[in-house]
Parts: C-alpha cells; structure tokens; sequence
C-alpha cells in the first residue's frame, strides 16, 4: 500500500516552491508534510512485516529441511541445510518482498526529508520577502534599496574627498 501511496504523488512537483506565492505555498506545505509522514509510517510498518515474514518462512523452512534430511536418513551438516533454505523459492520471494518494502521505506523517508527542507526554504523565502527582496524596481529598473545604497556610498566618497582636500 505504501509504494502505491509513493508512486501516486511526485516528490519533484511537491518539493517546489512558487515564490510568488508564498501564502498557498506555506497553507499547502503542512498537507504535503502530513501526507509523506502517514505513507513512511505505513511503508514502516509494511517492512516490519515483511521482516516478520521472512523470519517465519525462515523458520518454517529450516524445519522442512530438516526433516526431509532426517527422513533420508543421509548424514548432513548446517552447510548443506543453510544451502537448502537459501534455495527454497519461498524465502527467496520473502526476501524479494522485504527489500521491496525498504525500498518504498527510504524513498518515503527521502520524501519526509525533502518537506523539510522545503519547509526551511519556505521560512527563508517569507524572510526576504518581508525584507523586500523580491520588491519591484522603482527608478530605471534599479530597486530603491540600491538607489539608497548607491546614494549613501557617493556621500561617503564626497565626504572623504573633502576631508582631503581640507588637509593638504
């Protein structure tokens, strides 16, 4: 269920952020958070059961083994019953099944991860746009901020232009 939930949403498309619109973008955040948080906990609990899985099969077909040995009466050592349970068809797809269910596991924990960074990069967008640095251009496609810098700076120069003419 868990690599269904995966495959359905697109980690790339919900990691973006239009920087336009940075109030749907903030409102729509906590929803995609939620929604990549409940799929790893469903993909968690998917892989723990999958390692039940295994082990049960594991289990079952070390008894198997066993006694299919036992009832040939050949002598056999932990070599050959440990090859005869990796071969057996069962703890192969047990196997398949759990590497299956960690890999649907860590792309939805690389999803989590990707919401938080998200998350951060949303808080650094609201701080410049508060601070005005996506403020539009005032005189001559130049921000007012620059203008004011630009002009604070020649003051400056003027001032210490003057400074030194005065002492030589």
């Amino acid at each position: 269920m868990a690599k269904r939930q995966a495959d359905e949403r697109n980690f790339a498309d919900d990691s973006q952020i239009n920087k336009f619109k940075l109030d749907e973008e903030c409102v729509r955040h906590s929803g995609n958070y939620h929604y990549y948080a409940e799929a790893l906990a469903q993909a968690r609990a998917e892989t723990d059961a999958a390692e039940d899985t295994l082990k049960l099969t594991l289990s079952e077909t070390l008894l198997e083994v066993r006694q299919q040995l036992d009832n040939g009466g050949v002598k056999y050592t932990e070599a050959v019953v440990n090859a005869n349970i990796e071969c057996d068809a069962g703890v192969l797809a047990a196997r398949e099944a759990l590497r299956s269910a960690r890999a649907t596991q860590y792309r939805l924990e690389a999803g989590v991860k990707a919401m938080e960074h998200r998350k951060a990069q949303l808080d650094n967008l609201v701080q410049l746009h508060i601070r005005s640095y996506y403020a539009t251009p005032a005189e001559g496609g130049i921000p007012r901020e620059a203008v004011q810098a630009d002009a604070g700076r020649e003051a400056r120069r003027n001032l210490n232009r003057n400074r030194q003419n005065d002492g030589e």
